[in-house]
């Protein structure tokens, strides 16, 4: 019943629904799992299968019905607007606010995030909010100067004088004493909805944190970041004012190390963002981001110097950023504050659509004042000279990698670093998502432990494993028919997505394929996804590997017409440095080509681009290659491309796909012939039988 309530008064639903809602409720309990039993849920135990749940959408939604044709005359609508009231099997109960009657109903599309108004009026709860004493939970003061750390011995009962800018610890809240408030409840707007499958064991609110049963390790992270608030003097508390105000969350995490054991718990109070308002409380939200080709890149580097590698984090990163606008916080729960005091935000805090942008503009600027230079090709790329030796450092939002020949000025930077950030140093072994080990000049990049949380989430572990990633014998088209396939598409296309950006190339033409059919799988879309994991499964160990002195040079192919429904043609590119990949792609070209001169002409244009800003990336960090090959595997594309000659089989090509020809005739590019059987890019264009592929990948991967 808590469950039903909840979800009837969230949505602001008419309590004469409370059937439905109860229903709804049960259903989604069963398919839950929990600890009572054993992190499975009701319905596995009982039917002996993981439930169906990519159906399911939050309760009380707006949803267009579908009207058949054979309903309806030629100008009536072809759908109607109802709500989400609960699950019929896979199909959706839908209610009609209108003639109060449910309909059920499979092909729905919903608006998660429009809430519609189904009272005439509000309802006001009132509510008393009491202190409640819990046993070996006490206040712990927080006072101005205050710099010890805090421990989980520190939960002690410690009287203290009341200090009006004071911020304490306190669980739970205290708002006032024996205070009622009346709240009066309205539909929420535009507001994203927080996931309804979590990690398990993983508490999801404050409450759940200081009461469950690993709650002194949450305890302690708790403190861990209320003690950083403080240090940064991240708000000050004043009167309320009719300011607006954004609320808070306590967010929850373990962080895991490569082996994937729990190597800390992690407590963050975030601001919600999503109640901001443009121009009144945040301006400017982009941050930029290093590329992971650039990251690639260097690293590629380091092998062939064999560079020292030192990896670190700053600590409660975004905490350092300093706002430019004018922003308030309701008090947070854990902090004890006296009635009608709100948070003024001095600081930037996790949560803030400005607080990426304020933390990167504080590091880069501590960063360039130090000596470092900012990389144009990549914002996020710090290049310096110390003592003679250069230094390159890798900024990931609040993870970083320094790079250099000599230790001692990598320590010496850190050491500089600590002295205006929290720093935590690592020994390198997983750096944003890429586990990196090196030995004697020899660098390799593999996700191993993410490959295994594919085959496991995706509960693939027991598939049959195979030796390429795709049929190739199979060829996928537009599905026409309505789908009707239980296994969650869109999250493993995502998933693998991460994979073939990082460390796997291999998968990145498999993948090109099965994310053009999102919108409407079939049951051969979600085979090939699934034929993509069992390869993983087989080659999970399978990984990059740097090992050589050898120069940047590029590989571009194309297909014809391959896909089915367009009859457009397949670009892949890839670019090879010091005996391993550094940057690749995958994509379906924008136009169609007449002629597969056309098509690699086309192909030869994207890498084009591509070499512009890889070329511009070195010249940047001081290892420049004025000119870069590039390996063409069709004559007439490169004759094309050595002599504009008009004729009237190429006149039609778009302009801009000339682009190479100017870079050639600039000596920027240079176009050489390979035989088809040594084009690195083959297996980016098309799927290739299993003797072919494993010796593809072996040769782009650097596997011996």
């Amino acid at each position: 019943m808590e469950s039903a309530r909840s979800m009837l008064y969230s949505r602001d639903i008419s309590l004469d629904l409370w059937a439905e809602a109860v229903n709804c409720a049960v259903y989604l309990l069963n398919r839950s799992s929990s600890t009572q039993t054993k992190d499975v849920s009701p319905y596995e135990l009982w039917n002996g299968q993981k439930p169906a749940l990519q159906h399911i959408r939050v309760f009380g939604s707006e949803g267009y019905v579908h009207i058949p044709d054979e309903r309806r005359r030629k100008l009536d609508k072809k759908s109607v607007r109802l709500i989400l009231v609960g699950y019929e099997n896979e199909n959706y109960r839908m209610f009609d606010i209108e003639s109060g009657k449910i309909t059920i109903s499979r092909n729905v599309h919903f608006n998660e995030n429009n809430i519609p108004v189904l009272r005439k009026h509000t309802t006001s709860i009132s509510i008393t909010d009491e202190q409640e004493q819990r046993e070996g939970i006490q206040d712990i003061p927080f006072s101005p100067g205050d710099n010890q750390n805090i421990s989980e011995s520190s939960f002690e009962s410690v009287e203290t004088q009341e200090d009006p800018n004071d911020v304490t610890y306190q669980p739970p809240q205290i708002i006032s004493e024996d205070d009622e408030r009346n709240i009066t409840l309205r539909p929420r707007r535009k507001r994203n909805e927080e996931a309804n499958f979590i990690e398990l064991d993983v508490p999801t609110t404050y409450e759940e944190a200081i009461n469950c049963k690993n709650s002194n390790k949450w305890k302690e992270a708790i403190c861990e970041e209320l003690e950083s608030l403080k240090e940064n003097k991240t708000w000050k508390l004043v009167n309320r004012n009719n300011e607006k105000t954004v609320t808070s969350k306590w967010v929850f995490c373990v962080k895991r190390n490569s082996d994937g054991d729990i190597e800390r718990y992690k407590a963050r109070l975030c601001a919600r963002g999503f109640t901001q308002t443009k121009n009144v409380d945040y301006k400017e939200t982009f941050s930029p981001t290093t590329r992971f080709d650039s990251i690639r890149i260097i690293l590629s580097l380091a092998a062939r110097e064999n560079y020292e590698l030192q990896q670190f984090d700053v600590k409660t990163a975004f905490l350092y950023g300093e706002l430019s606008e004018d922003v308030y916080m309701e008090v947070p729960e854990g902090v004890h504050a006296e009635p009608r005091k709100i948070c003024k935000l001095i600081k930037s805090i996790y949560g803030l659509k400005q607080s990426s942008r304020c933390w990167n503009r504080k590091f880069s600027s501590f960063l360039t004042t130090y000596g470092f230079e900012m990389c144009p090709s990549d914002n996020c790329i710090f290049v310096g000279h110390f003592n003679n030796y250069k230094v390159i450092l890798i900024l990931y939002v609040d993870d970083a990698l320094l790079l250099s020949k000599s230790k001692s000025i990598l320590l010496h930077i850190i050491n500089d670093l600590k002295q205006s950030f929290k720093i935590k140093e690592f020994n390198l072994n997983m750096f944003v998502g890429m586990e990196i080990t090196k030995n004697d000049g020899i660098i390799t990049l593999s996700q191993k432990q993410y490959i295994k949380q594919i085959i496991n989430r995706f509960n693939m572990s027991d598939a049959n494993p195979c030796s390429t990633p795709a049929d190739n014998n199979v060829i996928l088209k537009k599905n026409d028919s309505e789908s009707n396939i239980n296994f969650p598409y869109r999250e493993a296309v995502g998933a693998l997505m991460f994979l073939s950006t990082v460390s796997r190339p291999d998968i990145s033409y498999s993948l090109n394929v099965v994310s053009r059919y999102l919108n409407n799988p079939s049951k051969d879309h979600v085979n090939a996804v699934k034929q993509i994991i069992r390869y993983l499964l087989k080659t999970k160990d399978v990984c990059i590997t740097y090992n050589c002195n050898k120069e940047l040079v590029g590989f571009s192919d194309s297909d014809f017409a391959s896909d089915i429904d367009s009859r457009k043609s397949n670009t892949g590119y890839i670019f090879m440095m010091n005996g391993g990949p550094v940057s690749w792609a995958s994509r379906k070209q924008n136009t169609v080509a007449l002629s597969t001169t056309e098509s690699e002409y086309m192909a030869a244009s994207e890498a084009a681009k591509e070499i512009l800003w890889l070329r511009q990336l070195l010249i940047d960090i001081d290892e420049p290659q004025l000119v870069i090959t590039l390996c063409i595997d069709n004559q007439s594309a490169i004759k094309l491309i050595h002599n504009p000659i008009y004729h009237k089989r190429t006149k039609h090509i778009d302009i801009r796909y000339n682009f190479i020809r100017e870079k050639v005739e600039q000596n920027v590019i240079n176009v050489q012939y390979v035989k088809s059987s040594n084009q690195l890019a083959d297996f980016l264009t098309k799927a290739l039988p299993s003797g072919k592929f494993i010796l593809n990948r072996d040769q782009v991967l650097n596997i011996n």
